[in-house]
């Protein structure tokens, strides 16, 4: 008897003691499952930190990225203007050449043009003056021998020497009218551009090198000489 409650008692007492040890291990699963969870919370927590984080570090990088493209871009922009000015400018330098040299070739052109029609008309001018020298030396040769004719009947009352006077004055008006003049003047400094000396008189009463008579008449055609005019020149020197 004494043995089936003491058997009792024990059982109870382990019955006990086998709730209370699941009860310790009920309650350790629970704090382990609550220490599991906080655990993933936790980690969670930091995952979601380390995410934050990087998704930080990572906006910085691009803001910082974006910021040096920004740079980068402003300075290529900025230095595509000063290309584009330079260009610009030397272009326009480069078209005030272009006009200042076809200034110069259009000044130059221009007095080229203006030589050559000086030229030409000089040259027409020369045609012009001087193409009938021929025929002017041809008719110098009559009026020295209407001069002479004249000069050697000078004291006769002779009616042909009065037609040969008038036919002469009309030569002469023709020949002026073409430019043709004579050259007789006297008591004139001796002129070797316009006078051949063929004979020396000596003179006190006048300088020396001057023209004293013409023996035979020169003539100039529009301005050129054609006949350099014989002339007996004085001197003060006796032979």
């Amino acid at each position: 008897m004494k043995n089936n409650i003491k058997n009792t008692i024990n059982n109870i007492n382990n019955k006990e003691k086998n709730n209370n040890l699941n009860k310790n291990i009920e309650n350790n699963n629970k704090e382990k499952n609550k220490i599991n969870e906080n655990t993933k919370i936790n980690n969670k927590k930091e995952d979601n930190n380390l995410d934050l984080k990087n998704i930080e570090n990572n906006n910085k990088e691009k803001n910082e990225i974006e910021k040096n493209t920004k740079i980068n871009n402003k300075e290529k922009i900025i230095n595509f203007i000063k290309k584009k000015k330079q260009e610009i400018l030397e272009l326009k330098n480069n078209i005030e050449s272009l006009n200042k040299e076809i200034i110069n070739n259009k000044l130059y052109f221009r007095s080229e043009i203006e030589n050559i029609n000086k030229k030409k008309y000089i040259e027409i001018e020369k045609i012009r003056k001087f193409s009938n020298e021929s025929i002017m030396l041809e008719l110098i040769i009559v009026i020295d021998n209407l001069e002479r004719t004249i000069k050697y009947n000078e004291n006769q009352n002779n009616p042909t020497i009065e037609g040969i006077k008038l036919t002469l004055k009309l030569f002469i008006k023709i020949i002026n009218k073409f430019g043709l003049f004579s050259i007789e003047e006297t008591n004139i400094k001796f002129n070797p551009n316009i006078h051949q000396a063929v004979a020396l008189e000596y003179n006190e009463k006048i300088e020396p090198d001057y023209v004293v008579e013409i023996l035979q008449k020169g003539y100039i055609l529009n301005e050129r000489l054609i006949r350099p005019a014989m002339a007996k020149i004085s001197t003060n020197k006796k032979d």
